[in-house]
This record gives structure tokens, C-alpha cells and sequence, in this order.
């Protein structure tokens, strides 16, 4: 394993103990600060700061991870100290949408139609507010200042949406927290277990699981601050029989 490759190790297992000892034995290359190598579009303090996302509120996971969810947002925290303090590193927000970082969602120049695969006028036709359909391929892009945007408008992050083909309706905050929760269950051994994951050799996926569960969190915590359901359990089973007419309803 080379030196870089122990250092990514150490800060994507928010192993502090190891960074600090490698900072004592082994020399520190400066490029990880730009990119982590081997074509991966992603500096090394990425890395921490997709970590501190995940790991922000501790008080909202089960309260039996609670504890260990927040040493590891102390170890990584510890970790982003030491990049800021010896290496003058400058933590900015992480530009999801413009960065080449790979994760499953729609890229830059996606149409409406590869997003949602009907036409923008032919779902406003059908009585959808284009507010919504547009908020919805922000959502769909991580485009978060354009979603920023639309929400402030008065875009509606739960509304139900069903384009043509589509068997079941979905809604912006739905598929978000579907993919925050497939991503924590992919990265639960990391997380919970403190099994040591090597992103350089063979493992790469999981610095693609890592960089999606920041961007959904990120996504989710944004479309939260503007979710209008007052009674969320009652919306849902409202929300369980659409999707139970639907199932009834689909072709056989």
C-alpha cells in the first residue's frame, strides 16, 4: 500500500489515531489536497466533509448508535482540525451539482424528458404545477441553489408526482430518503461496525456510496426545512393508498 493510500485509509475510516501517526512517520503529499488519484475527481478533505454530514446530528439516529455516531463525528472532526491547522485547509460547502463526483443521479445536461420521461407541457397539461415538475429535476440534478430557489418560490417537496409508464407515484422527499437509507445500510459496517473499508484498492464503490449519502443527506436536510405536512403519519397512509389503488390498478 503507498503512502497516499494510508493516508485516504486513515481519513475514510475517520481513523485519527492512524493520521496522526502517519503525520509523525510517513510524508504527507500535498496533491491529495486537490485529488485523491487514480481518476477520482475528489481531494482528500472531501472526504471529511462527507463524513461530517452524515454524522451531523447525532441525536437523530437510533439511540442505540447515538454514542458511536458521535465519537465518530469527533474523530472526523479531529481529523478535518488537523488539515485545517498544519495544511491551511479551507473547508467550503461541497458543490455537489458542479463537481465530476460520481454518484447515482441525472447529470448537468439531463433534459426534463430523461428525468422525468413525458414533456415539461404534457404534465402541466394533466393539472401539475410546473413549479413542482421543475423542483423536481433540480432535486433529480442535486442541483441545490436552483432547489434552494424553487422552494422559496413556493415549490412543494411532497408532491405526488406520476409521469407516463410510471406504475406507483413519487414525491421529491420520498426519493431522496429512499437512497439515504439504502446508502446508510451499504455503509453500515463502516459506520456502526468500524470495519476498516479500503476506497483505493478494489473498494472504490464505497467512496461512491460515501460521496451519494452526503448529497442525500444534504438534499434532504434542504427539502425539510420546507416540507408543508403538519400531520406527516396521516399524509402517509393517505399517501399508502394511492400507491395500493396503483398496484390494483396496474396492467396485468
Amino acid at each position: 500500500m503507498t503512502t497516499n493510500d494510508k493516508y485516504i485509509n486513515a481519513v475514510f475510516n475517520f481513523d485519527v489515531k492512524k493520521f496522526k501517526k502517519l503525520l509523525e512517520t510517513e510524508p504527507f503529499d500535498i496533491s491529495l489536497l486537490t485529488n485523491i488519484g487514480d481518476g477520482i475527481p475528489c481531494p482528500i478533505q472531501w472526504i471529511t466533509q462527507f463524513w461530517e454530514i452524515i454524522f451531523e446530528h447525532p441525536e437523530n439516529w437510533e439511540e442505540d448508535c447515538r454514542e458511536i455516531i458521535a465519537e465518530n463525528k469527533q474523530r472526523n472532526l479531529e481529523i478535518k482540525q488537523i488539515l485545517i491547522e498544519r495544511f491551511n485547509v479551507d473547508f467550503k460547502p461541497i458543490d455537489f451539482y458542479n463537481s465530476d463526483l460520481w454518484f447515482d443521479r441525472h447529470g448537468r445536461d439531463d433534459t426534463f424528458e430523461d428525468v422525468l420521461y413525458e414533456s415539461r407541457d404534457s404534465m402541466i397539461a394533466k393539472g401539475y404545477r410546473a413549479i413542482d415538475l421543475d423542483l423536481f429535476v433540480a432535486v433529480s440534478k442535486y442541483d441545490f441553489k436552483e432547489t434552494e430557489r424553487l422552494l422559496e418560490l413556493g415549490a412543494n417537496p411532497v408532491c405526488i408526482i406520476k409521469s407516463e409508464g410510471d406504475i406507483i407515484p413519487y414525491y421529491c422527499m420520498d426519493s431522496i430518503g429512499t437512497e439515504c437509507s439504502y446508502l446508510n445500510i451499504e455503509l453500515q459496517d463502516i459506520i456502526i461496525d468500524r470495519v476498516q473499508r479500503n476506497p483505493m484498492k478494489g473498494d472504490s464503490v464505497i467512496l461512491i456510496y460515501l460521496a451519494g449519502l452526503a448529497a442525500n443527506e444534504s438534499m434532504y436536510s434542504l427539502l425539510s426545512k420546507y416540507d408543508p405536512r403538519e400531520d406527516v403519519e396521516d399524509w402517509l397512509k393517505q399517501y399508502d393508498e394511492i400507491l395500493e389503488q396503483c398496484f390494483q390498478n396496474r396492467p396485468t
